[in-house]
């Protein structure tokens, strides 16, 4: 037991958990996506993809220098950066992240001067989220020539990269007037480059004004990237999602009522969804209520929308106290979704309640199941500690909550389920304190707290 009151220590230190049990269609993803970069290159012509395919089976058998001799007539090859990254983006796309990476320390010492060679150190660094070293990495490439063999194209496309790289690295350093300029510079060159990059550039120039508090411009931002995909939501429907994430709720609320306002008769299911997500979040189920009476038709088209309208009209009748209807809506949900962690979770936690044995013993199962389906998952563990304390089992209860708190930072739920445990252990001092933290945590309340 102290091992969990130190770790719970640490961990609140740091905060609390934003979101409601992850969904199925959540948008957020989409607008949160630092360092996921598009890739920017063509597809390469027949015979050059026949010779990467080649040198790619190659490499997968271990036979790299083969691979090297064979992509050597590529040295001069207009279109190609340097063939010492291509082995290297080979290795990567095999999964062998360190072989890859040392093949580029090698090129370094052989091509100290080689752009291609920094360009690819700098991708590296900004996909594992290495912000300052990666800006140093850009700042250094552009002050490099590019080859004289390289064609037009690749040194102007090699220009936007290290542009878009540039931003990235700002962004993620917080420094939002330099990202915003990248980002702007590469909106105004959209006609020249790939739809991927310009998707990259708008939603970069919606969070760094949205950061600049210049919600006007984010909003413009986020109306280009859902003119060209409508199906990603509304702007204000993502706009929203911004407000969310940055604790302003009276604007998000205000946001989200406009996406409804706003939303074509194919957007109307996913702005509702948005909304009642976030009403349920901010623990307001009557008005969550009137955005999830709706049905959808049977189509594979609205399969996942269908799933997540399941998901929260039983998070809204566990709210309102309609654990039976909750229960059927979850247990239809888990034999489709059997390794969605919500779904199990909120599952287990209702049935381990109910009087009937087989019930109770059920619930060990689908949270013991979560955690082999989700070892990494916080909450898969805490719930499973819950279950564990409600069959009276608590050291085993005790050892579950501990690993939830090695993962992550706790739920609101998984607060209670500390109260509770320091309750059964005498430890009353410390239960009222996680029962206060509990009714001051964010996200969807589902247990009173002992007066």
């Amino acid at each position: 037991m102290n091992q969990i009151r130190l770790l719970l220590l640490t961990v609140l230190a740091v905060g609390f958990p934003c979101g409601l049990p992850t969904g199925f269609a959540d948008v957020t993803a989409y607008i949160d996506g630092v360092g996921d970069l598009s890739e920017q290159a063509a597809s390469p012509d027949a015979q050059l993809g026949k010779l990467l395919g080649q040198a790619k089976s190659l490499i997968e058998s271990g036979n790299v220098a083969g691979a090297h001799d064979l992509l050597a007539t590529l040295e001069t090859n207009p279109d190609v950066s340097d063939v010492d990254v291509v082995i290297a983006d080979l290795m990567f796309s095999l999964g062998r992240v360190a072989e890859g990476q040392q093949w580029l320390e090698r090129a370094s010492a052989k091509k100290p001067q080689s752009l291609a060679v920094y360009l690819a150190f700098s991708e590296l660094a900004v996909r594992q989220r290495r912000w300052f070293d990666g800006w140093v990495l850009t700042r250094l490439a552009e002050r490099l020539d590019p080859p004289a063999h390289w064609s037009a194209t690749l040194k102007d496309s090699v220009a936007t990269r290290l542009t878009l790289l540039n931003a990235v690295c700002c962004e993620g350093r917080t420094e939002w007037k330099q990202a915003r300029k990248g980002y702007e510079d590469l909106v105004n060159l959209s006609e020249k480059i790939g739809e991927g990059i310009v998707r990259d550039a708008n939603l970069g120039l919606a969070r760094s004004c949205f950061r600049l508090q210049d919600y006007d411009a984010a909003l413009a931002a986020l109306t280009t990237i859902t003119s060209e995909d409508n199906s990603i939501g509304t702007p204000n429907q993502l706009l929203a999602q911004f407000y969310e994430q940055s604790d302003m709720l009276s604007e998000a609320d205000a946001a989200y009522a406009k996406s409804i306002a706003e939303a074509k008769p194919d957007q109307q299911p996913s702005a509702h969804l948005a909304y009642a997500r976030f009403l349920l979040h901010t623990n307001a189920p009557e008005m969550a209520k009137r955005h999830l009476q709706f049905t959808l038709p049977e189509s594979p088209n609205t399969k996942e929308q269908e799933s997540e309208l399941q998901f929260l009209q039983a998070v809204l009748a566990r709210m309102e106290g309609d654990v039976t209807d909750a229960q059927t809506r979850l247990s239809k949900l888990h034999q489709t979704r059997p390794s969605a962690v919500a779904v199990s979770s909120h599952l287990a936690s209702i049935l381990v309640d109910r009087q009937d044995e087989a019930m109770r013993a059920r619930a060990l199962q689908i949270a013991e199941s979560a955690v082999r389906n989700s070892p990494n998952s916080a909450d898969a563990w805490a719930t499973l500690g819950w279950v564990r304390l409600r069959l009276g089992d608590y050291e085993a209860a005790d050892k579950s909550l501990m690993q939830s708190l090695k993962l992550g930072k706790p739920s609101r739920d998984t607060l209670h389920y500390l109260a509770e445990i320091n309750r059964a252990a005498g430890k009353t001092q410390e239960a009222e304190t996680l029962d206060r933290l509990y009714e001051t945590a964010k996200g969807p309340k589902f247990f009173a707290t002992r007066k």
